[in-house]
């Protein structure tokens, strides 16, 4: 069973993930920075976040579902895999 969480614990959750995984962590960082072009997130790292978020979900990510847009940034990345399971 996947525990309910609130957006702003589901981010911060996933804005950890990003500091454990950055060799050279930020303190902070908005929702809205762009985690590749702000290079917080590796083309491989993105796989393992993406597994990171499936288990987050309880639901799987398929491929063919996924569009980039969808992994730019912390708020997108909650509106794509978390808010519908939210409500």
């Amino acid at each position: 069973m996947v525990e309910t969480r609130t957006r702003a614990e589901t981010i911060e959750l996933l804005r950890r993930w990003i500091r454990a995984a950055h060799p050279t962590p930020p303190e902070e960082f908005a929702d809205d920075v762009d985690l590749i072009e702000s290079r917080l997130l590796s083309s491989l790292q993105l796989v393992e976040f993406l597994l990171y978020i499936e288990e987050l979900s309880g639901r799987p990510v398929l491929s063919e579902d996924l569009r980039p847009d969808q992994m730019r940034t912390l708020a997108r990345i909650y509106a794509s895999f978390f808010q519908e399971a939210a409500r």
